[in-house]
């Protein structure tokens, strides 16, 4: 405040006019204005450096920005193609699921067919024990053989005229029956 009281005075005096003291107030100014000068170019010094540092970083971050994008898109890429793969795998897997319920109901048809083949194989087998045995060797009545025998015979694809033929065969005893 000193300083500034004594500005109108001492610069309203030309230089040679001017008193020591007046001299004096002018050279302290000139030097407040000076440090205030020097703290301001220092200030500004340093904001130039903190836009230079951020400036060189800038080019470093977007370099990274740029890495971190290309890393990014070939993630995404990556993730695409192994949708895609988990994608096709539960199709295969679906596709293999169906195929092994077609397996299993062929299996149980199957399974239920070879059952049958087998009880018909069994009752032939047990027919041909007993009543075409009897029939062949004269035993029995030879009619009630053939009755029994009769259900087996229709399913195993006899010629008609043998089935024809049969009934008197069956008929006669076993010494009766010529060759054939």
């Amino acid at each position: 405040r000193m300083l500034l009281a004594c500005v109108p005075h001492a610069f309203g005096t030309p230089s040679e006019e001017r008193h020591a003291s007046q001299a004096e107030a002018v050279r302290m100014i000139g030097e407040a204005m000076q440090g205030v000068e020097t703290t301001l170019k220092e200030g500004a010094d340093s904001e130039t450096d903190k836009v230079a540092d951020v400036e060189a970083s800038r080019a470093g971050l977007q370099a990274a920005l740029a890495e971190a994008e290309a890393t990014q898109a070939t993630a995404a890429e990556e993730v695409k193609a192994k949708t895609a793969l988990v994608a096709g795998a539960a199709a295969v897997a679906a596709s293999a699921k169906s195929c092994l319920q077609d397996a299993e109901e062929a299996r149980r048809v199957g399974d239920t067919e070879f059952l049958q083949a087998q009880e018909s194989k069994a009752t032939l087998e047990a027919g041909i024990e007993s009543d075409l045995q009897a029939i062949i060797e004269g035993q029995g009545e030879p009619k009630h053989h053939y009755e029994a025998l009769l259900p087996l015979l229709t399913g195993l694809g006899l010629d008609d005229s043998l089935l024809n033929a049969l009934p008197s065969t069956c008929k006669k005893t076993a010494a009766d029956r010529g060759s054939f």
